[in-house]
């Protein structure tokens, strides 16, 4: 069965009958350096043809922040997901792909606070075995709370590694049913997360919820990598 999947046919570039799921290979060291460029850590174990994902966050104390997309790297989850934290500033969230090449460097992100100015940036890069392609890219906000919802997600295939990036106040994380958590990185005024979880089946995905400490807005980016 898997070696007929692994040649289903593709619908828009996108594999309908899937092959194994993608599997987590390592998490890089969070850079929280705040130089602009911001300076990012690609996992020691990266190996060629792994997927790279890079996730990023800033809190400004005014003004509107945003990303550069760095060089030879896709912006993913829908676009850039601005949200507010409550009463320590202005947050953006951003989600980066790239599949890992030879000599391929740690990328450095430009970042903007609009006139503002930065009160922390963190970011993280995580690397995946067995991905033929991502797809279902998915942006969301919600009003403050404690159990952020994980975003609905539709793909066309089974076994699909969802990852979902949520980015809150200065909260500690608790992922929901059947997610495993890859990163939690807390400081004085965001926690930047990502958790996991493997799909057996096609069509749209309710993820659950996940619990954090204190009540918050999130801003959240989710994405489907596809064996």
């Amino acid at each position: 069965m898997l070696a007929l999947a692994k040649f289903a046919p593709l619908m828009g570039g996108r594999r309908v009958v899937a092959g194994p799921t993608p599997t987590w290979r390592a998490t890089g060291t969070v850079s929280t350096n705040t130089a602009n460029p911001h300076p990012t850590n690609l996992p020691a174990s990266s190996a060629v043809g792994d997927t790279d994902i890079l996730i990023i966050a800033l809190n400004a104390a005014a003004g509107a922040g945003s990303f550069t997309t760095p060089a030879g790297w896709t912006l993913r989850g829908g676009g850039i997901q601005t949200y507010a934290t409550v009463g320590l500033g202005n947050a953006v969230v951003g989600m980066y792909s790239r599949v890992f090449v030879a000599g391929d460097t740690a990328p450095a992100v430009t970042w903007s606070v609009g006139g503002g100015s930065l009160n922390a940036i963190a970011s993280v890069i995580l690397a995946y075995t067995g991905v033929v392609g991502l797809e279902a890219d998915a942006k969301g906000t919600e009003a403050s709370t404690t159990t952020p919802a994980y975003l609905n997600i539709t793909t066309l295939g089974g076994n699909r590694k969802v990852l979902e990036a949520i980015a809150s106040g200065n909260n500690t994380c608790t992922p929901g049913s059947g997610w495993t958590e890859r990163v939690d990185q807390a400081s004085t005024y965001f926690n930047l997360s990502l958790d996991e979880k493997e799909f057996v089946t096609a069509g749209t995905i309710a993820g659950g919820t996940k619990t954090v400490s204190a009540s918050s807005t999130t801003g959240k980016l989710a994405c489907a990598l596809f064996g």
